[in-house]
């Protein structure tokens, strides 16, 4: 009998078996990550939920590549947009206030205000949820823009107000996704051929592969770059309504303007006087319209006889208004002016109507009482009195501080419809201040006009620099005190107190203190030194000119410094 080979079954090792197992599991999360990350998504991102639709009747609203967050409402085969998204992003010449339960609409040459209820009756208003609308086509009249209405899966319309812009042509199987990933939802599938237009190139460092762009059916997403055929195409359209787009009335030399502070008739009378030894000013701006009441009115030293004076010796006349100089002198008083249709009215009736009965060349609005509530009110002000100039061929310019301490104001909308925006690079400490510094340092003001700039075209930026510093009394057992002192009085002090005077790098200022029995005085100066420095950054940054506040207080080398910066000859 044959023996047979029986071989012993040798055991799995238990730390073998859980190597394989491991080394499986990974495997399969190592497909999983690689099909995850190289395979593309095929997911469609749901157009709807895209364009915010929850409700029947709702459309979506695309303008420049930009989605409403708040949808429109499709209405009896009348589309009907949300006028908060309109005003901010679409027309900002549609303005509603709520207030008095109207809209106002501003184009370049007209003011048109409707009664909310008088709309309505017209079908051109509608108000759903505490939600306002504004009818599509009454749109169309006031704006310039080209729109589509597109009927599909959702309906929307798609707007256009952009007309100078980059295109992209796309090839076969393109899709553009919701982010710039492969994983990313689809938003639309354009045809091989479609133009779309370039939103940004620049998406990030780790996705170079990507380009932003906006679709011609409403979508704005990312597409990968292999899909994109030709060089980028520059288009520039013609305008759809081009009455309607703001013109300015600018000056073709630089300005140099110089504030005149006049309180009554004897300083208007005095205005050559004044003048004497001063040169390279072009514009000079008395302060003439004063806010009286929180109801609009305002009071006038509009001379003519200043004018045909400041005419015959080659100046022209802007006339300035303010809000702190007349009887009211408040945050609180501005608001009431300005939140009514018959206050702004009111003030613009008024020093419109002065200006061009004296045959001054401009008006100055000096309003410095407005505040964040205020600000809208304050921009839909400049729109309404911006067409009142506009049609009597004033000059509009608007001082405000640095964008540091009134970034509120919305200037990109003011300088939309202005003609200059003049910085005030001044009062960076003030009497109130907790620490004695410079009034107007050289970081300040540069800071200043780069802010500034972000906002404003540099052709339609005055920078206002200061003839005035503050002597302060610093005591470490009290707050510091300071009075304003113009440039004359500032030589005059030094002098009389032997000071020694050091050159601040940082500050871009002479700097002088001295040591008495009340503690130590110190003062940043301002003189022909600080204010190269100054005007050697506005003339830098290519802006259209400057102004000083105020007559009076210069010394007589500061004319030839600003001559010869505006001039183009830098000072070392």
């Amino acid at each position: 009998m044959k023996k047979r080979n029986m071989r012993k079954r040798r055991k799995k090792d238990p730390v073998q078996l859980v190597l394989l197992l491991t080394a499986a599991v990974a495997l399969v999360g190592i497909i999983s990550f690689a099909a995850g990350r190289f395979i593309p998504s095929s997911s469609k991102k749901d157009s709807k939920e895209y364009f915010g639709i929850e409700r029947e009747n709702e459309i979506g609203v695309a303008c420049d590549g930009y989605v409403f967050q708040t949808p429109g409402i499709l209405m009896n085969d009348e589309v009907y947009l949300p006028i908060d998204e309109v005003s901010e992003h679409l027309n900002p010449g549609f303005f509603y206030a709520e207030n008095e339960n109207m809209f106002i609409i501003t184009t370049p040459v007209e003011k048109v205000a409707v009664s909310v209820g008088e709309s309505a009756e017209q079908n051109l208003f509608i108000s759903r949820d505490g939600v306002n609308y504004i009818s599509y086509n009454y749109l169309l009249q006031y704006t310039d823009m080209n729109g589509t209405v597109l009927s599909g899966d959702p309906d929307r319309v798609v707007i256009r107000t952009d007309f100078d812009y980059d295109v992209r042509t796309v090839g076969e199987k393109a899709v553009v996704r919701e982010k710039p990933s492969i994983r990313s939802q689809i938003l639309t599938k354009p045809e091989a051929g479609t133009r779309l237009c370039i939103r940004s190139t620049d998406v990030g460092a780790d996705t170079e592969a990507w380009t932003c762009v906006a679709t011609p059916d409403g979508f704005t997403g990312y597409i990968e770059n292999k899909f994109l055929e030709g060089d980028m195409a520059h288009v520039i359209e013609d305008r759809a309504r081009p009455e309607l787009v703001f013109s300015h009335l600018l000056r073709e030399d630089k300005v140099n303007m110089v504030f005149h502070q006049t309180d009554n008739q004897a300083s208007n009378d005095m205005l050559a006087v004044s003048l004497e030894g001063v040169s390279g000013v072009n514009v000079i701006a008395p302060t003439w319209f004063y806010l009286e009441s929180s109801g609009g009115d305002m009071s006038s030293l509009a001379s003519d006889q200043y004018v045909e004076t400041a005419h015959s010796m080659g100046l022209s006349v802007w006339i300035v208004a303010n809000d702190f100089d007349g009887a009211v002198n408040s945050s609180k008083d501005t608001l009431a002016a300005l939140s009514t249709y018959a206050g702004r009215t009111k003030i613009i009736d008024t020093i419109v109507s002065e200006t061009v009965r004296t045959g001054a060349d401009g008006i100055n609005i000096d309003f410095e009482k407005v505040n964040s509530e205020c600000a809208p009110y304050y921009q839909e002000f400049i729109r309404e009195l911006s067409v009142s100039c506009r049609n009597e061929g004033l000059v509009l310019s608007i001082d405000v501080y640095v964008p540091t301490f009134t970034g509120y104001l919305g200037r990109e909308e003011l300088a939309r419809v202005a003609d200059y925006i003049v910085c005030m690079c001044y009062d960076e400490h003030t009497s109130g201040s907790e620490t004695a510094g410079s009034v107007s340092s050289l970081p300040f003001v540069k800071k200043g006009i780069r802010d500034t700039l972000k906002e404003v075209p540099a052709e339609q930026t005055i920078i206002a620099l200061p003839f005035f510093t503050r002597l302060w009394k610093v005591n470490e057992n009290a707050a510091p005190e300071s009075r304003a002192m113009g440039m004359g009085e500032t030589a005059a002090w030094l002098a009389e107190n032997a000071a020694n005077v050091v050159w601040d790098e940082e500050t871009g200022q002479n700097y002088a203190e001295a040591k008495g029995a009340g503690g130590t005085s110190k003062i940043w100066i301002e003189d022909a030194q600080s204010l190269s420095e100054k005007m050697n950054a506005v003339t830098e940054a290519g802006c259209a000119g400057v102004a000083e506040w105020k007559l009076g207080l210069e010394t007589q080398d500061i004319w030839q410094v600003l001559s010869d910066c505006l001039a183009g000859n830098a000072a070392p």
